[in-house]
């Protein structure tokens, strides 16, 4: 279907609208950053302008700028790459003082500009951002704060994905429907489909899984995990009890594994982002918990710095979602992982989701967090695993096998 300027400018409103009300469920008074890249500009200035009509006290909008990245990487030492100016911890301080709100926009755009940038010196340029704003990362993973993030369609984030030179509007294309936005109130249409998750979490959760096997052509892997995980997905709680959509898109149900329980071997079946690299056809061997061995078809050498970082060979997240999902059914590759992540199984490796443990309160020191199995890492990547040909069993604490998916579809038959 072709849709005229009228109609995207209007879908393009919606999802601004979508992203402020649900995805952050902005309060009002509250202020906002929006951290975007150069070509994701426009549609920021659609959420900061839906942001102040629903009440936002402040909105800034962060150009994350990567091409400019890819210049201090060019003409800088590793030494001078990691210095930072003092300001921005600061500026992270005052985030959690004063309880803002942040959504960012992926820029595929700019992931573009890093592809031939020196391993070292983005593996050091991404730790120490890392280390700089490790309280407000913890504060985002732990649903301190609200957040969200999304991808908008660009010129050449449409090539990449529909293999041909195309527009914006040629990607709008095909979100539209993926984003529910074709719907006349999409807010309730994903409220709707948040309550057809909850009905699949009850389901999972009722079964008291102690293991997951994944199996397929390209993987024999086994993940493990402790009586107090719970399977999540869709919204997050907030300390005041609003509910936000972390991603928008957000199809998948996870939960964290108990990061010393993970054997055998997975091969990612979409490309990930790592430190700004593409990776593709990653193979992960793991014993104990721990990844022993890694290859790679495309950025071994980046998957390996990644891995040396403290807590990156472990897993923080296990997420299942269905092959017949809106995503997984266009059969495209979307480069992105907001998109690629919702269309397939994925692990994570790095910082687990405290909010997917019953006991989640009481892990407030670094010894409970290790003792309940809880990875922690500045890091927090997601690898897909899934595919049309994965096959999944679990084995539950009482002792019985229960099938789960079958060629990447749900069964939950016993």
């Amino acid at each position: 279907m072709k849709y005229s300027q009228k109609e995207i400018e209007l879908f393009k409103k919606r999802y601004a609208e979508l992203v402020i009300k649900l995805g952050i469920a902005l309060k009002k008074d509250r202020p906002l950053t929006i951290s975007c890249g150069p070509a994701n500009y426009e549609f920021a200035l659609y959420l900061a302008e839906s942001a102040y009509r629903n009440g936002a006290s402040y909105v800034e909008i962060n150009q994350d700028d990567l091409y400019l990245l890819s210049l201090r990487q060019k003409y800088q030492t590793q030494e001078q790459i990691i210095k930072h100016p003092s300001y921005l911890k600061s500026r992270y301080d005052c985030f959690i003082e004063e309880d803002w709100s942040t959504i960012r926009i992926d820029d595929f755009d700019g992931q573009l500009q890093l592809k031939d940038a020196d391993n070292d010196k983005l593996t050091a340029y991404s730790k120490s951002m890392r280390k700089l704003g490790k309280d407000w990362s913890s504060r985002l993973m732990t649903n301190k704060n609200a957040w969200c993030v999304i991808c908008v369609p660009s010129p050449k984030w449409a090539t990449y994905i529909l293999g041909k030179p195309s527009s914006a509007d040629d990607l709008w294309e095909l979100l539209v429907p993926i984003l529910k936005l074709d719907s006349p109130d999409c807010i309730k249409s994903w409220i709707d489909f948040n309550k057809k998750m909850e009905k699949e979490k009850a389901i999972l959760n009722s079964l008291k899984i102690e293991k997951l096997h994944f199996t397929s052509p390209i993987t024999d892997l086994t993940v493990g995990f402790r009586p107090e995980a719970r399977w999540t997905g869709g919204t997050s709680e907030l300390p005041d009890s609003r509910h936000f959509f972390p991603n928008i898109p957000s199809l998948e149900i996870f939960t964290t594994p108990d990061m010393m329980q993970c054997e055998g071997y997975v091969t990612s079946t979409r490309p990930v982002t790592v430190m700004n690299k593409t990776t593709q056809g990653v193979k992960f061997n793991f014993h104990k918990g721990k990844v022993i061995s890694v290859s790679a078809e495309e950025g071994e050498e980046i998957i390996t710095k990644f891995l040396e970082i403290p807590g990156a060979s472990r897993l923080g997240e296990c997420a299942l979602i269905d092959e017949r999902s809106e995503i997984s059914a266009s059969n495209k590759i979307f480069g992105s992982i907001l998109y690629d992540e919702n269309a397939s199984c994925h692990i994570a490796l790095g910082n687990c989701y405290t909010e997917c443990l019953s006991n989640e309160k009481d892990l407030v020191t670094d010894e409970k967090l290790k003792e309940y199995g809880c990875n922690q890492s500045l890091m927090h990547t997601d690898f897909m695993i899934g595919s049309k040909e994965t096959n999944i069993d679990a084995l539950t604490f009482d002792g019985k096998t229960i099938t789960i998916m079958r060629k990447g579809e749900f069964v939950f038959n016993n």
